[in-house]
């Protein structure tokens, strides 16, 4: 965890050894993790042309373009993943949650559905299942895996807001409350839970519930 003398240390090793890949793939984790994504672009490219079978270059290089939004460049990068290893779960689960922001639900779903089949039980890959199957108007489909997501990992708090919402859109309040009061308790320091919350009782006209949940947001 002491970055800085890890970047020391790798620079010493390429003034000894120029061409050794992990070296350039360590210097863009670091750069990577402190944000700085043009410097990790640079570092994990040069990995790659110095090895290009570098399969966790690429994935970090894919996701790095995933956060700065270069879509078809991270799709790229995790499609050369998925060609030196097709069983990598987390290429197909970020796949499919580009394609789901590109607005193609259905290629998600297949990248998606793939996820699931090299770990049935991933919250991740459930909870991005219930994500396409609601854009696609799958509202049981949405809600089973939602439900399957929460069970797999109680402490991610967007599985409860997502299926909460749900109920809310159905005007369905009082179950969406239920929902989304689980979800509080598991995670009891998320405030977008107490705001969502709080917006659900405004319709139950709970005024007193509203104010305790928005001061605690």
């Amino acid at each position: 965890g002491e970055d800085e003398l890890a970047e020391d240390k790798y620079k010493e090793a390429l003034s000894i050894n120029g061409r050794d890949a992990r070296c350039y793939y360590g210097l863009g984790v670091i750069y990577d993790n402190r944000k700085e994504y043009h410097r990790a672009v640079e570092y994990y490219e040069k990995a790659i042309e110095l090895n290009p079978e570098y399969n966790r270059a690429f994935f970090f290089l894919a996701n790095v373009y995933q956060d700065l939004e270069e879509w078809e460049k991270a799709i790229y990068n995790y499609s050369k993943v998925l060609e030196l290893n097709p069983e990598d779960f987390w290429s197909y689960t970020n796949l499919g949650a580009i394609y789901e922001t590109l607005g193609d639900n259905e290629t998600a779903l297949k990248m998606l559905n793939k996820s699931q089949s090299i770990d049935l039980g991933h919250y991740m890959a459930l909870f991005n299942l219930g994500v396409v199957h609601n854009k696609l108007g799958h509202r049981e489909d949405a809600i089973e895996y939602y439900k399957k997501a929460i069970a797999s990992n109680p402490e991610y708090a967007f599985s409860y807001l997502n299926l909460a919402v749900i109920y809310k859109e159905e005007k369905e309040y009082s179950k969406a409350i239920e929902i989304i009061t689980e979800g509080i308790h598991r995670n009891s320091d998320t405030a977008f839970l107490y705001y969502n919350r709080a917006c659900f009782y405004v319709h139950l006209r709970e005024d007193e519930k509203v104010l305790e949940d928005l001061k605690r947001a």
